[in-house]
């Protein structure tokens, strides 16, 4: 929507949970006394992914062998790191990150939008 500024083909947006800017929320979780919680997460994204493995399957082209990945996983940016930022191009997960912030766009969404969270959302900073 922000990128795509009055060129966008909907009318409006509704977004649910949007973490925004997961630079600085990760940058927090490491350094803010939030990485315990980092890991939680970051377990719990493996838990899913082993739950859901065939659903993955297909991307062992572009990410190597699942058993392997699944081994380096430990926090949410290794998700990012060894599995989003290899399935869509991009070189890490920094790199997703930097390009994908909404909080970079806001500034230029021209149409109607809401934005809901939770006050205590440790993913909104």
């Amino acid at each position: 929507m922000g990128r795509k500024k009055d060129k966008a083909l909907v009318n409006g947006i509704v977004g649910i949970c949007n973490p925004f800017d997961m630079l600085h929320i990760e940058e927090y979780a490491k350094n803010l006394g939030f990485g315990i919680m980092w890991r939680i997460f970051g377990d719990h994204m493996l838990k899913v992914l082993r739950e859901h493995l065939p659903a993955f399957r297909p991307l062992e082209g572009k990410i190597g062998p699942l058993e392997e990945v699944l081994k380096k996983i430990h926090t949410p940016t290794d998700f990012d790191d060894y599995i989003t930022s290899a399935t869509h191009g991009y070189g890490t997960a920094h790199d997703c990150y930097r390009k994908t912030a909404s909080a970079a766009v806001l500034c230029h969404i021209t149409k109607p939008t809401l934005f809901v969270n939770s006050l205590d959302d440790p993913m909104i900073m």
